[in-house]
């Protein structure tokens, strides 16, 4: 009951693969859902996703110093609450998706500069990367981990779960409180290659303040960040003849415009530790999201906070209780 993994050590396989750098996980992840008011219609519903993950240690492998692959695949289960019962953007479980088989990301990263600096390539997700909160991460809610404004607002959903996409990113560390990265990927996941039609690009600086042992300061993590994606992007209120979509002088099509772009910040900050417990106690998060092109986007502007509390129940030091709440207008 107490071992790291459920099916143990595979008669000792897993750790003579672990020892040559390679590492398998396997997760499955089963989330039983319903409304019982409002809605499309009332119903309940199974989400579950199965998760095979490879990941490869090149130098433990093959003596190749700084190289990492990964591998994942997805397999989704289900009936989809938001899709077919609710109808709502900000689906109600991270896991929600047209059930099937899907690659997820395929990725080479290269190690450079004693990890100051890293490039990867391949198919990635951008939600694996950017816009993240830690302190949200335990959440059923899709929206806590790549953002519903995003996931709305963005051709096909944006390179987030369970789209990976051709991409290249690179991750710059000058120290270990500031990260730089830095990413493009293909503008809209339709195919395995760049799109011809355009590209996502994306950065976001980080801070993490993390104190030494004689600093009673509260560790907190600091991002902002931006976004363009240079598709082309449906008006959501002029036609292509100039009229009012609402007008019967419309064309009836929407008028094409070129581009869009965002902001956000994201601050993860520990509010209150356990005097004598290494990571239990109060944290808190907040997350807001801009993007300014509202003739573009269905959602222009997007909040979400929240508290966590580690440790709460005693006997249960790794149990995390949390509180949060997204809106988008």
């Amino acid at each position: 009951l107490t071992r790291s993994t459920l099916t143990g050590d595979w008669g000792g396989v897993r750790t003579a693969l672990e020892n040559k750098g390679v590492t398998i996980t396997l997760t499955q992840t089963s989330d039983f859902l319903a409304n019982p008011s409002g809605g499309i219609r009332q119903g309940s519903a199974y989400d579950g996703l199965f998760q095979p993950e490879i990941d490869i240690d090149l130098e433990k492998l093959i003596g190749w110093k700084g190289g990492n692959v990964h591998v994942a695949a997805y397999g989704v289960q289900g009936h989809g609450l938001s899709q077919y019962d609710i109808g709502n953007l900000l689906t109600v479980t991270s896991v929600e998706a047209p059930d099937g088989w899907y690659l997820g990301e395929l990725w080479f990263q290269q190690s450079l500069l004693n990890d100051a600096l890293a490039i990867k390539v391949g198919r990635i997700l951008a939600d694996q990367n950017f816009v993240i909160s830690e302190t949200a991460g335990v959440f059923v809610n899709s929206t806590f981990g790549f953002p519903g404004s995003f996931a709305v607002d963005l051709p096909g959903g944006g390179p987030a779960y369970p789209n990976a996409v051709p991409g290249a990113q690179l991750i710059v560390k000058p120290d270990s409180a500031w990260t730089i990265q830095t990413a493009i990927f293909e503008g809209s996941p339709d195919g395995s290659t760049f799109s011809a039609d355009g590209v996502l690009a994306i950065a976001e600086l980080a801070y993490a303040f993390t104190p030494d042992r004689n600093d009673h300061r509260l560790a907190g993590t600091y991002k902002i960040g931006a976004w363009y994606n240079s598709e082309r992007f449906d008006d959501l209120a002029i036609a292509s003849n100039g009229a009012s979509l609402a007008s019967p002088l419309s064309s009836g099509t929407p008028r094409n415009e070129t581009g869009n772009y965002a902001f956000y910040v994201v601050v993860d900050q520990s509010l209150w530790s356990e005097p004598g417990a290494a990571g239990q106690g109060l944290s808190g998060f907040a997350r807001a999201t801009f993007t300014p092109l509202s003739a573009r986007n269905q959602i222009n502007w997007y909040v979400d906070a929240g508290l966590a509390y580690t440790g709460l129940f005693p006997g249960r030091d790794s149990a995390i209780f949390v509180f949060g709440f997204p809106y988008a207008p």
